[in-house]
């Protein structure tokens, strides 16, 4: 083809295209496939070819062309083509259309790029005497062509009003897109195109949202424009279409309404009449049903509030403003000055409330557990809060909860920001935090201060700011919560100090009311970290037990925390123990104080043994292992039981902190005797699973002695000892597999004690009986299950939380007992019936599960059934309730209960049917 080729080239040079056309198109049609292109366009271009000849010729060679490969000749074909311009209409119309071919093979080109520019002017040059609308049209209808066809309008802008008028009598598809890219940015170029806007108003009844979106954009330059020209009544008219599109039916044109929106409130393009009404539509789409335009409008809302127009103000609060009784006098000299005010305040207020509806949005939005927008919802409420809307602090309170989920980074934050705005204002961080301080506790907040002062986002200054603060007598219950919460350990002799104020306030209390809030301010006062262990004996230890059995009363919490510090801060926890013992002992009707310490003594001394054994297997710390007492038995017994240990209550589940490990430091290295030596890790776990088997209870240890207080007092006649006492048994259980053996038969009769305490506590007992000695416990997992319709409401309450823990771990079946937890669905205490519905959408998950549930629910023949039924609708699957409905056809239960499963599910008419024989044949 090559040679074959060449040889027509060379006959060629001596011909004209008149003389051999048929050969000339021959040879441009063959253009692809010659490597020498050049050669074909030089004969082309021969001096002996007139132009009106050459020109459709040129333009099938230029088809040929590549972008890429050939750019060098088609910058050669452009320069040709000027220097052509003189010539007839005719051929400068094919000039045009090479000019245009051309460009559509370089539009991907950069806007700047050499060939593009020289291209452009020479479609420039050739405009002054060829039309270039038509080959624009053409141009347009292919795909990705708009940015090319704006660079033309650009470059030749007389052609741009002929252009449009064009343009909009077509309907090509890909023309239309392209014009909708084209529109909006000359209306930046040339508004003045645009300022008749009622015939570009068909675009918003157009089938194709992205030319609803192209007016959209046009209307934002429209009312800058009438904005500059001081025309109101049309900036309104445009402004109200954009706002109408708010609830155009395709998400994408919701979207750009807003994008236009937010861009024409960022250029104060919207009057003070119509702000709050378009604020109030923006705020509306915060529960559309499309993410993107939630996002959006969560978006802008929040950037309005930052860009409040009420900047003399610190916050957003709501203003009470009365007009004074000389205001109505005319002759009032500050009469004018009072209306502006009130006014002011008017537009403050509406604002204010606007922000609180669209805030109450947010919460619905979040309270719907959206994830994909968490972002956005939690950065509107932080402002929210900061400009102190109505309802903001609850609103904010509503996030604490994501401190425990992947989000919490976006809550740290926010908590940041606050704390930074708070500092740059001069405003007391105290005030800040003391406004989600509850009595009753907040673990979400709790964990929040936490991290801030981890991060360093709480510093020092304003630890020392609280401790001043306490000591001078002034909020003392919310001053101790927070040093008690943000967990930074404080020195020893401030400690002291505070524990010190403490003891002789809570001594000096007279009222019991006081008492009540002053033991609060106390417990918080002793949990505070501290830097080092103190000695065994020392003051703040004495201070300590002295406070416990100086009390007139019990308070288990008081003798729990109490019992739990001194193994946090001790030196030698065991020694401080026994002084605890034997000072209670000392103490007329201490009892309960006694019983209550023994039980969480034993679980603090394991927890205490699980971290020394820890230590040891690390090498961190030397003990003296006696081979003795690792006989068979124990190494077996060992073995046989689960070594994750399960605390009895989440009392016990505390926080890890600086003071609840052993880690550096030095008092227990000193107190370990002789070395570790070669021994294994299998002989140290043998070693301390003896100690905590035999010893703590068994051996010579003081528990040994006191366990015995403990089994007498659960035949007590005072029923608060027999419940302090069983409640210590069940712990004590915990520690010790031979003790829990021995002791099960009176567990197992606890279940159905007549103190409906005791049988709260055994319940909780049973679901860590479950995890720590499955093998023993499992024969008796139905009195768990049938806690569920006990009569106290604490039990049935206790045995929800056990037995939801359970199912998720896979440990617990309730096959059986189905319908007992259906029923709690109409339970008449309300929390009862929140967490069996949360339980249920939990099993829900669990098809098998699920279904085997429901079955029992439906067969279980009771009366309950038409109040629950509605519930499990929505949490199984159409095939499960078509095979539910078959099983229970099969099962023969009643028709009625046919009829009212067949209505519930929504089932087909032929299933029905079924029914209708079973009636007739009764």
């Amino acid at each position: 083809m090559q040679r074959e080729l060449e040889d027509l080239i060379t006959k060629l040079k001596t011909m004209a295209i008149v003389d051999n056309h048929e050969d000339y198109n021959y040879l441009v049609s063959c253009t692809d496939k010659y490597d020498n292109k050049g050669k074909i366009f030089e004969l082309l271009r021969n001096r002996n070819n007139a132009p009106g000849e050459m020109a459709p010729l040129l333009f099938t060679f230029t088809s040929k062309l590549g972008t890429e490969s050939d750019e060098g000749l088609l910058v050669r074909i452009i320069d040709f083509i000027r220097g052509c311009r003189r010539d007839s209409r005719e051929t400068s119309e094919w000039m045009v259309k090479i000019l245009f071919l051309i460009l559509e093979k370089v539009k991907e080109k950069r806007k700047d790029s050499a060939i593009r520019l020289r291209l452009l002017e020479c479609i420039r040059i050739y405009s002054q005497d060829i039309g270039l609308v038509n080959h624009m049209i053409d141009l347009m209808c292919t795909k990705s062509s708009s940015e090319i066809i704006g660079s033309i309008l650009e470059s030749i802008p007389s052609v741009s009003h002929e252009f449009i008028e064009c343009a909009m009598k077509q309907d090509n598809p890909a023309l239309l897109k392209n014009l909708s890219l084209v529109l909006p940015s000359l209306s930046e170029k040339d508004i003045s195109l645009f300022v008749n806007y009622e015939s570009f108003e068909e675009f918003l009844e157009s089938e194709h949202f992205f030319m609803r979106n192209c007016f959209l954009e046009i209307c934002a330059n429209l009312v800058e424009h009438f904005k500059k020209k001081g025309m109101v009544e049309k900036m309104n008219d445009l402004i109200g279409m954009v706002v109408e599109r708010l609830s155009d039916t395709y998400f994408l044109t919701r979207y750009k309404a807003l994008q236009v929106l937010e861009c024409l409130f960022q250029r104060n393009s919207i009057g003070v009449g119509r702000r709050h009404e378009i604020i109030r539509e923006i705020g509306g789409r915060v529960l559309d049903k499309t993410v993107v335009v939630r996002k959006k409008a969560i978006g802008i809302c929040s950037g309005l509030l930052m860009s409040h127009p009420f900047a003399s103000e610190k916050s957003l609060e709501k203003k009470n403003f009365k007009p004074s009784e000389d205001e109505n006098n005319s002759n009032y000299p500050d009469n004018k000055k009072k209306e502006v005010e009130r006014r002011y305040h008017e537009d403050l207020n509406e604002f204010h409330d606007i922000m609180r509806e669209i805030q109450d949005n947010v919460i619905i939005l979040l309270n719907g557990e959206t994830k994909t927008e968490i972002a956005e919802c939690v950065e509107f409420v932080k402002l929210s809060f900061y400009y102190k809307i109505d309802g903001s602090k609850e609103a904010f309170e509503s996030l604490f909860d994501l401190v425990w989920t992947q989000d919490q980074e976006l809550l740290v934050l926010s908590f940041k920001d606050l704390i930074m705005q708070m500092k740059m204002s001069k405003i007391s961080l105290f005030g800040f935090f003391k406004e989600f301080i509850r009595k009753e506790g907040n673990h979400s907040f709790e964990r929040m201060i936490r991290e801030l002062s981890t991060r360093r986002y709480i510093d020092k200054s304003f630890v020392g700011e609280l401790y001043n603060t306490f000591l001078q007598g002034a909020y003392l219950f919310e001053t101790s919560y927070l040093l008690r919460h943000i967990g930074r350990p404080v020195p020893v002799d401030m400690f002291h100090s505070l524990a010190l104020s403490i003891t002789n306030l809570l001594f000096s209390i007279q009222e019991e009311k006081d008492l009540v809030e002053m033991l609060s301010v106390y417990k918080n006062i002793i949990q505070i970290k501290i830097r080092e262990r103190v000695e065994f004996d020392g003051e703040i230890i004495e201070m300590l037990i002295k406070n416990l059995v100086k009390m007139t009363f019990f308070e288990h919490q008081v003798t729990e925390i109490t019992v739990s510090v001194i193994y946090s801060i001790s030196r030698f926890p065991e020694k401080s123990i026994i002084m605890l013992l034997e000072k209670l002992c000392m103490m007329e009707k201490s009892m309960l104080k006694v019983i209550s310490a023994v039980g969480y003594i034993g679980l603090k001394h394991m927890k205490y043994l699980e971290e020394l054994e820890r230590l040891v297997k690390s090498n961190r710390i030397k003990v003296k292992v006696d081979k003795t007492v690792i006989t068979p038995e124990i190494v077996e017994r060992r073995r046989s039981i689960n070594a994750s240990r399960q605390s009895i209550s989440t009392i016990i589940e505390e926080e890890r902190d600086g003071n609840s490990t052993i880690l550096s430091d030095p008092g227990f290295s000193n107190n370990i005797s002789s070395r570790i030596g070669d021994k294994s890790e299998e002989e140290i776990i043998d070693f301390f699973f003896y100690i905590k088997e035999k010893e703590m209870l068994y051996g010579k240890s003081i528990l040994s002695i006191f366990k015995r207080i403990v089994e007498d007092g659960c035949h007590s006649n005072d029923e608060e000892i027999q419940v302090c006492s069983y409640v210590s048994l069940y712990r004590l259980m915990c520690i010790s597999f031979e003790f829990f053996t021995e002791h099960y038969d009176v567990f197992v009769r606890s279940m159905n004690h007549p103190v409906s305490r005791v049988r709260a506590n055994a319940v909780v007992a049973m679901g860590d009986f479950l995890l720590n000695y499955n093998t023993v416990a499992e024969q008796h997992t139905y009195l768990l299950l049938e806690s569920l319709s006990d009569a106290d409401v604490d039990v049935r309450r206790n045995a929800l939380l056990v037995i939801h823990n359970l199912l998720m771990k896979n440990i617990l079946k309730i096959k059986g007992y189905g319908s007992k937890l259906a029923v709690l669905l109409i339970d008449e205490e309300t929390e009862i019936r929140e967490m069996a519905e949360h339980l249920l959408v939990q099993i829900s998950k669990k098809e098998n599960m699920m279904s085997v549930l429901l079955y029992e629910t439906i067969t279980a023949g009771n009366d309950q059934l038409s109040s629950v039924i509605g519930f499990f609708r929505d949490l199984v699957s159409e095939k499960v309730k078509e095979s539910l409905f078959l099983k229970a056809l099969k099962s023969k239960v009643e028709p009625e209960t046919l009829r009212l499963l067949h209505s519930a599910f929504d089932l087909d008419e032929k299933m029905m049917e079924v029914v209708r024989l079973l009636d007739g044949s009764k």
